[in-house]
């Protein structure tokens, strides 16, 4: 963790702490995320992916943390030395990633753009369970074709989590 105020930029997996759970969705803006959200009426209750403004994501809290990725060299390999993500994660943590994406055939890290683009490509979905269809499993499936429950939940205990203040509009 650092003490720096780092805010997300377009096509980044950010999260807030709901209670003792945390929240994930893929930032566009300031007034757009794409996350799972629920649906509720007198008659039905779902969760589906949707756009809604980052104050809607936050939930009243003030503010969200970042993941934040290794970059990708020029040929597409990820980078575990490239700036920000070097300085924030420990080494062993660092080889221990590196590991995970060696493990796994066809893995890779999308570009922002990519990412964005996967995350709206999904809008409107309906296929949420607590289990291998969650709010995890969507951003990291957005940012690199994984889909495996298992490995999502040792991705994200690898990622660094930035504290990031929220100037919300």
């Amino acid at each position: 963790m650092t003490d720096e105020v780092v805010s997300a930029r377009f096509g980044d997996v950010i999260g807030v702490y709901r209670g003792p759970t945390k929240h994930y969705g893929i930032y566009v803006n300031n007034h757009s995320v794409i996350h799972y959200a629920p649906y509720v009426d007198e008659f039905d209750r779902y969760y589906y992916i949707r756009e809604t403004t980052l104050d809607r994501f936050l939930h009243g809290r003030s503010n969200y943390f970042l993941c934040v990725f290794p970059e990708v060299d020029g040929d597409g390999q990820i980078d575990i030395r490239s700036g920000r993500f070097a300085s924030l994660v420990p080494f062993c943590s660092r080889i221990k990633l590196l590991q995970l994406f060696d493990q796994i055939p066809g893995c890779r890290l999308l570009s922002p753009q990519q990412t964005a683009h996967r995350a709206l490509s999904r809008v409107g979905e309906r296929e949420y369970t607590s289990a291998i269809g969650n709010c995890e499993n969507f951003v990291i499936w957005c940012k690199t074709g994984i889909c495996e429950t298992a490995t999502v939940k040792a991705l994200l205990g690898l990622l660094p989590n930035l504290d990031a203040h929220i100037f919300a509009t």
